[in-house]
């Protein structure tokens, strides 16, 4: 039988409570008795729709991913320069005006390291990511190889996600340089494509960049 409306909100307001919690407090405050507070739920109603905590962290993660990855502008552009400037937009004034989101996320990103339980979430949320990164770099600049879009998409993807998790060590600080930063990265970025391509002689394959 398919749950009925009622149990779906329940469920729903469940998850955004813990999302809440996690955002405000990090994961170690999200037990039942604080999700059952938050979420104004009785003990029974909460276990009716999660056989345990850790069922709950899941599916909360698994929310907090696919809201990240649908902050994502997808649309592609024919210069880097517009690609940059699209990148710019997404980041300032979308992942970083959804801090709820984005800092709840974050707090998984110790723990995946030292509990395999949350590593399918997370690596989908990287590769994710990395894709369709990839794929607006190679339409902005289709003279590139493959090797030289895997170059970019490693400085970017390091870039962004560094300057995620650094404005939420100093919100007040990171927002005052954070802009002049990303200009400084920018021009980089540019200058790097600019520049005669260096010859490696070498029989190694590539490192593939994982953020």
């Amino acid at each position: 039988m398919a749950p009925n409306g009622n149990a779906l909100l329940t469920r729903a307001q469940i998850l955004e409570a813990a999302v809440d919690i996690i955002a405000e407090s990090g994961l170690t405050a999200l037990t039942a008795a604080n999700l059952i507070k938050h979420a104004g739920i009785s003990k029974g109603g909460l276990y009716h729709h999660f056989k345990q905590m850790d069922d709950v962290t899941l599916a909360a993660l698994e929310v907090m991913v696919d809201r990240f990855i649908d902050m994502l502008d997808d649309a592609t552009d024919e210069s880097l320069e517009g690609f940059l400037a699209r990148v710019e937009s997404n980041l300032f004034d979308v992942q970083l005006q959804n801090r709820r989101i984005t800092r709840a996320l974050y707090t998984f990103f110790e723990q995946v390291m030292f509990k395999p339980i949350y590593r399918h979430s997370i690596s989908r949320l990287f590769a994710t990511v990395r894709e369709l990164r990839r794929r607006q770099i190679a339409t902005a600049r289709k003279d590139l190889d493959e090797h030289e879009v895997d170059n970019l998409l490693c400085l970017l993807e390091t870039f962004t996600f560094g300057l995620l998790m650094r404005h939420h060590v100093d919100e007040k600080e990171m927002m005052a340089s954070e802009r002049e930063h990303w200009a400084q990265f920018s021009a980089m970025l540019l200058r790097s494509v600019s520049a005669a391509p260096v010859v490696v002689t070498t029989d190694l394959e590539p490192m593939a960049c994982h953020a």
